[in-house]
């Protein structure tokens, strides 16, 4: 009995799907969101040292570190050239398995 390990698919150079750019894009914005609502929340709670790291210090400085990390992704995407990630039909045999989840 064999198995087959990877799942052929014909090359196709003028296949169409979401490009590698654009995703990361989006990636990259809902990571930054994600890092203003930490930053928020933690200068809410107190985010100073008054005599002792206040509850919102140490989120704090996590929500700056992932906001660098956030803008730096999305200059990173910027450089690129744009190329397609995965094809249409690609996305929709993921679709398949994960949509029913």
């Amino acid at each position: 009995m064999t198995f087959q390990t990877e799942i052929e698919q014909p090359e196709d150079s003028g296949a169409r799907g979401p490009s590698r750019r654009a995703v990361e894009v989006v990636v990259s914005l809902l990571l930054i969101g994600l890092a203003a609502a930490v930053l928020w929340d933690s200068y809410g709670r107190g985010a100073g040292w008054d005599g002792g790291p206040q509850s919102g210090f140490f989120p704090a400085r996590v929500g700056w570190l992932f906001l660098a990390g956030s803008v730096f992704l999305l200059a990173q995407a910027f450089r690129e050239a744009p190329q397609v990630l995965v094809t249409w039909a690609q996305l929709a045999m993921v679709a398949k398995v994960f949509v029913p989840l």
